[in-house]
């Protein structure tokens, strides 16, 4: 199953082994710009938070929680195509912050990527 979701088993992963690596590593690279062990493990910590904001696809979504909790209350809402308009205003408005959103974690993705491959022969311990 890991391979068939990848993308979001790694994400799972790495941040707990960025954060492991932090918190139980010995060495660290020695050099600019993780010239002392708490410049590596800060910047390990601040890796796998980014990880770990990527893990929620609702993150920065503030639709998102009243939107799911109206479909708990009432599930058949999610099967009208109309549906009162209180919620279809709600459901819009979750949907169109959703794309939005996408796109913003596609981008912390994709720096927080750069950034770590950019430092990626420093990943052993």
């Amino acid at each position: 199953m890991d391979w068939t979701n990848f993308d979001t088993w790694f994400i799972h992963v790495a941040a707990d082994m960025l954060r492991d690596m932090a918190l139980h590593g010995y060495g660290y690279p020695g050099r600019q710009p993780f010239d002392t062990k708490e410049k590596w493990s800060s910047w390990l910590h601040r890796m796998a938070d980014q990880f770990s904001y990527l893990q929620d696809e609702d993150n920065g979504n503030e639709w998102a929680k009243p939107y799911l909790d109206q479909l708990m209350k009432s599930p058949k809402l999610a099967l009208l195509k109309e549906g009162p308009p209180e919620f279809a205003e709600l459901r819009d408005k979750y949907f169109e912050r959703s794309k939005e959103v996408y796109e913003e974690h596609q981008k912390l993705f994709q720096s927080t990527m750069k950034e770590l491959l950019e430092h990626w022969e420093c990943l052993w311990d």
